[in-house]
């Protein structure tokens, strides 16, 4: 190969320097005679020999003559010639039974005659064959070159690896005239290889949601478009050596010189690229990996690591303004130090911290504070619902400071979270809405309602410091203002409470004065007087045998396994735990007459009134959990109506959860789609899981096991069973009086 290229060098170089020489004819009937011995010598200026070739009749046409050639030969110049080519291309067409005429222009000597005559000018031909042929290889070896910098594989070089790897095929290095432009060829293919490593980086993880894959998060995403536009320099560098090879084949020398600034950029990219990927770096923690270079290493990757940073707190800022200012977390389990855990059976996940997921400028502590913070306007908004809510109006008057700050870290999170205290900013927006908001509930007696009913439906799912500040404000108001008289009208509801749950417990008997002095989310402690004396040494002899009716007592309390903290001559400690429905019931009941002992406490025209609707509701809804509870077992069969009206809104707005999802399984004129049984049943489950949130809006939390428990046992059935749908279509919807089937006919 390499004496083939020598050979056309030196040959290029054989031509004898002469002017042009051009044979020359006029009008010639054919290309012989004058047309092929007629030889001129050209002018300096022309350097094309111009061949006419005309197909017509006589210069004076008449019908029914016969057509010939007309052959015209001569010298020209490349600008005149290619102009009367253009000029005579619309009559080019070669019909024989039409007039035609066409022009061609040649470059070389007696380049005009069909025949090439004399030795001397068949080398010059070759020479300039050969010299082309030359070009035309050096070219074609360029061009794979810049295909290969792109990633592009190609005759002379090639890709392998994944496409991380670009080599240069053997018969290239053969071509090469000297060791220095193999070496300067393997370079250039190491520069190709950490291009081509880095572009599979962000090939993979720039379209990562759009196959699906789940397992890599947001930061990659981020980071897969910062290196393509990071490395932007690099590809049109390597575009404007495109447009060079294109006018000339160039030299393996410039070709260096403009990609040499670009091979140690390339090569920590991909140091950085290898960290992140192979150790799988989660999540926000992507920035630690970018602080750490930033502060460490050659300047070059300094700056594009702090480039980068910059664009990969966008997804950090995402996820934190959604879970402070919606106490909502965007459900990416490698993405925030937030996450979310398992569900339970009415689909609410539980939330926890990660510390492993932390950002170096976020401690701990700081992060605590951020969950709590988000769960306080979680309530907050629980209050408040729309903006034109009477919460909204009273924080807009009085307390603009928090929806400013809130409005602030919504429309500019990096201005407020990075270029100041973080931990200040997040106990400004804390301190706002705990304290200020708490105070501000509390003195409206409109908002007390709100805040009551959130209360009410929330209270096992209570958490953050608002909740906290309100039962401290609670408590507070309750034992300045109006404790004594509170407790004579709330006291004796609470002791006929605990005396129906000591009788669900078998437990008839037992003195008076009970006491409830504690709470837990699942149990309290009773504590009530048993009158023994002080000078006696209280043993459980001593009392089985001198004080029967508190032994027996006792007795009964083993046996319904309630716990007894202390006994004293003068007091006795029970802690009631739930061991059964009924206990659970009774247990949650006191809870809710524990808060609502409170919240009543301060508002005189409010205790009476709302203290027997709350009653009220809680007999409703105990009365709408025992329908529920039969609900499975005769769903396919005669199913008695409902009518309680709780329960019936609470079913009408599963129904409406359902309807998206009924649209897709059933057609107006012709019942099921051609859905597949399993895509239905799967429709119908997340129906239910959507309705079941809404039924727990009118239904006690203690009792949401026993409610999601039967509707799965129905979701189950229907799922088993889904001809059965199509029997069940309602032909009318009554507001007070409905049957279960007419209710799951909607599905």
């Amino acid at each position: 190969m390499r004496c083939l290229i020598e050979f056309l060098l030196i040959a290029t170089l054989t031509s004898a320097v002469s002017s042009l020489e051009c044979y020359v004819c006029s009008e010639q009937e054919e290309n012989i005679g004058k047309c092929g011995k007629a030889i001129q010598i050209c002018d300096y200026e022309d350097d094309v020999c111009m061949t006419q070739i005309r197909w017509g009749s006589t210069p004076y046409w008449s019908q029914g003559s016969d057509k010939q050639y007309y052959v015209t030969k001569s010298c020209s110049n490349a600008t005149t010639c290619e102009r009367s080519r253009v000029a005579s291309l619309h009559r080019c067409h070669r019909i024989w039974y039409e007039d035609w005429e066409c022009t061609e222009c040649c470059k070389g000597d007696r380049c005009n005659y069909y025949i090439t005559l004399g030795a001397s000018g068949m080398a010059a031909s070759i020479a300039l064959v050969l010299s082309g042929l030359l070009v035309a290889i050096l070219g074609r070896m360029y061009g794979d070159l810049v295909c290969a910098l792109l990633g592009v594989p190609g005759a002379f070089y090639n890709v392998k690896g994944e496409g991380t790897e670009v080599f240069v095929e053997p018969r290239v290095l053969d071509v090469l005239s000297s060791n220095a432009d193999s070496v300067l060829i393997e370079k250039i293919c190491g520069i190709a290889t950490s291009y081509c490593r880095l572009l599979r980086f962000i090939k993979k993880f720039s379209d990562f949601r759009r196959r699906g894959d789940e397992k890599y998060t947001d930061y990659y995403q981020v980071l897969a478009e910062g290196f393509r536009r990071l490395t932007k320099p690099y590809r049109l560098t390597v575009a404007k050596l495109e447009e060079e090879i294109s006018s000339g084949p160039g030299s393996l020398m410039n070709f260096w010189y403009a990609l040499e600034q670009f091979d140690p950029v390339l090569k920590a990219f991909n140091y950085l690229c290898f960290e992140l990927e192979n150790l799988q770096v989660p999540g926000s923690c992507v920035l630690n990996v970018l602080d750490k270079h930033s502060n460490k290493g050659v300047p070059f990757l300094k700056e594009a690591c702090l480039e980068l940073m910059k664009e990969c707190r966008m997804p950090f800022l995402r996820h934190f303004a959604s879970w402070v200012l919606l106490g909502v977390s965007q459900k990416r389990e490698n993405d925030f130090f937030i996450t979310g855990g398992n569900e339970d059976e009415l689909g609410f996940a539980s939330v926890t911290l990660n510390p492993q997921q932390l950002p170096v400028f976020i401690s701990v502590r700081l992060a605590n504070l951020i969950l709590n913070l988000s769960k306080s306007v979680l309530l907050l908004r629980m209050f408040g619902g729309s903006q034109n809510s009477d919460l909204w109006q009273k924080v807009s008057e009085k307390h603009p400071e928090v929806l400013r700050k809130l409005k602030e870290l919504n429309e500019e999170p990096d201005e407020i979270v990075f270029k100041r205290n973080f931990q200040t900013l997040v106990e400004e927006i804390g301190a706002n809405i705990d304290k200020q908001m708490a105070k501000m509930i509390l003195e409206d007696g409109k908002l007390v309602e709100s805040c009551l009913l959130v209360i009410k439906n929330h209270f096992l799912m209570g958490q953050g410091d608002l909740h906290t500040a309100l039962v401290a404000s609670i408590t507070k108001l309750y034992s300045t203002r109006r404790q004594q008289k509170d407790e004579t009208k709330i006291q004796p509801r609470i002791n006929e409470c605990v005396r129906d749950e000591l009788e669900a417990c078998n437990l008839e008997k037992f003195p008076n004065g009970i006491r409830v002095v504690s709470r837990e989310p699942c149990s309290f402690t009773l504590e009530f007087d048993i009158g023994l004396p002080c000078n006696l040494v209280v043993s459980e002899a001593l009392i089985a045998t001198k004080y029967r009716p508190i032994y027996e007592f006792l007795v009964r309390v083993r046996k319904a396994q309630i716990g007894l903290l202390s006994l004293s001559c003068r007091r006795m400690k029970l802690k009631v735990m739930p061991r059964g429905d009924k206990a659970r019931e009774a247990c949650l009941l006191m809870e809710m007459l524990f808060v609502v002992r409170h919240v009543l406490s301060f508002a005189d025209w409010f205790i009476e009134e709302k203290f027997a609707e709350l009653l009220a509701g809680i007999k409703a809804e105990k009365t709408a959990l025992d329908q529920i509870r039969g609900l499975h077992e005769t769903f396919a069969f005669e199913v008695g109506a409902l009518i309680n009206s709780i329960f019936l809104k609470a079913m009408k707005k599963v129904l409406d959860a359902c309807d998206n999802y009924c649209a897709l399984l059933m057609d107006s004129q012709d019942g099921y789609t051609d859905e597949s049984d399993a895509h239905k049943c799967f429709l119908v489950e997340a129906a239910f899981k959507q309705g079941v949130v809404a039924v727990m809006q009118f239904t006690l939390v203690a009792h949401r096991k026993e409610v999601a428990t039967s509707l799965k046992e129905l979701t189950r059935q229907l799922c088993a069973n889904p001809h059965m749908l199509a029997k069940y279509i309602p032909s009318s919807y009554e507001e007070d009086g409905i049957e279960i089937r007419s209710l799951l006919g909607r599905i």
